[in-house]
This record gives C-alpha cells, structure tokens and sequence, in this order.
C-alpha cells in the first residue's frame, strides 16, 4: 500500500518503538534479566528487518510487473489504435470502392439500357462463331425474332447476299488489324422472308472477353426511297432539257411546214383534190405538234396546279374503269379471256385537287399494264383510304408481279418490257402526272 519506502519506515518505527518501550521498563521484551530482554529485542528487530527484506523485494518486483503491464498496455493500446486507424482507413477505402463501382455499374446499367433502347440496330456476334451473342430491341422488333432466336443464328442468316467465304474475306482486314472499321450496305432479311436496306458499320471488339464484332445498322429504307425518287427527278430534269431542245426545233420545223401548206391550200383552193392532201398533211403537222407537247408533258414533275378541280377519286377509278371496258371486256370475252373488276375495297374518301383528264390517265395505263401482266385473265382490285390528310389507292392484280430489276426501273422513259409494242412512257408519264399532283 506505502511501497518500499513506506515498508521500510515502519519497520524502523516499529524497532524504535520497540527499543525505547523495552528500555524503559515496558512491552512484550522485558525479562527478568537484561540480556535475555536484549536477546529477544534483537530477534523482533532482526525478523522485522527480514520482512522488511522480504517486503521490499516483493514490492519492487510488483514494481517492475506493474511497470511492465503498464509498457505493455501502452503497447497494445497503441497497437489498437494504429489497427483501428488502419481499419478505418481500409473501410474509408473500401467505401469509396464500393461507391465508385456501384457508379461505374450504374453507368454501364444506364449505357446498356442505351444500347438496347436505341433505334439503330446493334448486334454483338462471336468473333469465331459469328453465333449472336447480343441483340438490342431495336433489331429485334425489325427483325421479328426473339432473344433467344438471334441467339441460335448467325449475321448469314439474315444477310441473303453472303455466303460464309465472302463474309469472312470481308471481315478478314478487321481481325487482322489493318482496318479498325469495315462500313457496307446490303439487305437484311426478317422472319418473314422480308427484306429491308441497311447500312452497317462493323469493327471488332472484345466482351467478357471473348473476341466480338459489334454491328451499328441504320435501316435506309426511306432513305434509298428519297434517293431513288431524286435519280428518277434527275433523270427526266436530264431528259426534260433534251426534249425541250429537240421539242423547239420540231417546233420550228411543224411551224413552217405548217405555214406553206396553209398558204398552197389557199392558192389551190379550187383543186379539190389537192385540198384534200394539203389537210391530211396539215393533221399530221398537227399531230407531230400534240406529240411534241406529250414529250414535254411526261417530263415534268414540278407541281403545277394550274386547271385544277375538286373531284372524286373513286369517280375517276370507276370512269377509268368504263373507258377500259372494251379492252378488259368485249376484246377478252371474244378470245375466251375472264377478267374481273373489284372496286368493293373503295370507301368514301375526300375530295382531291387534280387535273381530271390526267388522273385518269395514270389509271388507264395501270388498268392496261395489269391486263398485259395477265394475258390469261385474272382479277384487279382496287381500294381507296384516308389518312393524316392523305388519300391512298391500292391496286393490286394477281400477275406474276415483277422482278427487283424491274421496280427499279419501271418509271424510266422509253424502259418497256412489252417489246416491241411497247413504248416506255406510260409509266414515266405517270410518275410525271402523280408528283406533279404533290403525290408519290
């Protein structure tokens, strides 16, 4: 409790004491003689002093382990600190880790979400398999299949125009490194045996991380439409300048053939007979001039309103279908051909600004090339609908319909394929007709 010096004070109190009561005649270590009062007074000093011996060794070790716990608490507490301070670091650490993931996840969570919501079409295929391993919706509502679908299937499935050798020659500058991006069009075939223009730019990537192509496809659908319609426009703008010129000079010419015989028909005016010549020659200069002017006509397409009137569409697909009547039924029943006419596909549509004469004309050449399409006899329908606007018409035979060559042609001037009967300008003509209307 005092320590070591404590212990030792009261030892030398406790001697002192004991000496002083002893001389004086008290305590415990009187005797009857002296020496034997001393004798035992020696013998409590010398086991005091003992203890005291004992006492302080005890304590002083005490000491040294109290000094020693307490260095090693010390220690440990310091050890603890420096460990907590460390875990606290490491979890500050681990903290910011798992936040900066959970952000890196939510970016490609949100960028994927991109990718699948896009309406471009992106593919993700096997580099060796070419077996998709990745299909956003996009492509998928176009194309009519589903996930896992695409997922048995390769880019070959849906590109009719490749075979496995020229899709991997083509590829083949992306896996060798010389190209970092290989950009095409061609045609994507759907579930339904459809097909549709694309545009694809292709270049290799890895994913998981497997070697992967990744495919961005713009569907061009309208687009090749607008560009086919502006080849069209600049094919008869071409041919329109030409004609122009050579419609001038035949004009010049008509004129003045026109003129002398006008002039021999007034100076002859009493050869009958000659007058007569003079006017067959003078209805061919007038027929030439018509001709002429016809020339011009299926050339045009800016839209021009001039002589325009409200009228019924499906009055003028019903007079169109009266004017052909010989051809489709007098003509056809003599020859034992049937043909049908289906006009029940016609609603009550709006009423729409055009020239008559020149709507009937587009229908008329339809009506005769449907009937040049089904030399046996068939059916031709025809149906009417409104919408945002819009008046449609749908005409549908049951022909052999065309070739892919042929629609790409059949508005061209002077292309036929009723050689040698045919001229080519009838569907030129009705391409002129109809854009000239604002129509397509």
């Amino acid at each position: 409790m005092f320590g070591r010096l404590g212990a030792t004070n009261t030892v030398l109190i406790n001697s002192v004491l004991a000496v002083l009561f002893t001389v004086n005649g008290h305590g415990p270590f009187v005797m009857e003689l002296t020496n034997d009062s001393l004798l035992l007074l020696q013998t409590y000093v010398a086991v005091l002093a003992i203890v005291s011996l004992f006492l302080t060794g005890a304590l002083s070790e005490r000491k040294k382990v109290e000094n020693k716990l307490k260095e090693l608490n010390e220690e440990l507490e310091s050890r603890v600190n420096e460990r907590t301070a460390k875990l606290k670091e490491s979890n500050e650490q681990l903290r910011i880790e798992i936040v900066d993931r959970e952000k890196v996840e939510a970016r490609i969570t949100s960028f994927a979400d991109i990718l699948e919501e896009s309406l471009n079409e992106i593919y993700i295929f096997d580099g060796k398999t070419l077996k998709f391993i990745q299909v956003n919706k996009g492509a998928r509502l176009n194309l009519g299949y589903s996930m896992e679908e695409l997922s048995r299937l390769t880019p070959l499935d849906l590109k009719p125009e490749f075979t496995a050798e020229s899709f991997t020659k083509m590829v083949e500058p992306l896996r060798k490194c010389k190209q970092e991006k290989i950009q095409f069009t061609t045609v994507h075939k759907r579930k339904d045996g459809s097909l549709y223009d694309v545009e694809i730019h292709l270049q290799l990537s890895t994913f998981q991380p497997v070697p992967v192509f990744v495919a961005i496809i713009l569907d061009i659908t309208e687009r090749k439409k607008m560009e086919e319609a502006l080849l069209q426009s600049e094919k008869l703008k071409s041919i329109g300048t030409i004609t122009a010129g050579i419609s001038h000079e035949f004009n010049n010419i008509l004129a003045v053939i026109s003129g002398k015989i006008q002039l021999l028909k007034m100076g002859y005016a009493d050869n009958k007979e000659l007058t007569e010549e003079f006017g067959t020659i003078l209805r061919a200069v007038n027929d030439g001039a018509r001709i002429s002017g016809r020339m011009l006509s299926f050339t045009k397409t800016e839209k021009d309103d001039t002589g325009f009137e409200s009228d019924d569409i499906c009055g003028l697909i019903n007079q169109s279908i009266d004017f052909t009547m010989p051809r489709w039924k007098n003509e056809a029943q003599a020859k034992g051909i049937n043909y049908q006419m289906n006009t029940e596909g016609m609603k009550r549509v709006s009423s729409i600004s055009c020239n008559p004469t020149e709507i009937r004309e587009v229908f008329i050449n339809i009506i005769m090339n449907a009937l040049d399409a089904m030399p046996g006899g068939g059916s031709l329908s025809f149906s009417t609908r409104c919408g945002e606007g819009t008046v449609f018409v749908d005409i549908s035979d049951t022909g052999d319909g065309m070739s892919e060559d042929v629609k790409k042609n059949i508005f061209d001037p002077f292309f036929t394929t009723k050689i040698p009967v045919g001229t080519g300008l009838g569907m030129s003509m009705a391409y002129g007709i109809i854009t000239r209307h604002g129509g397509r």
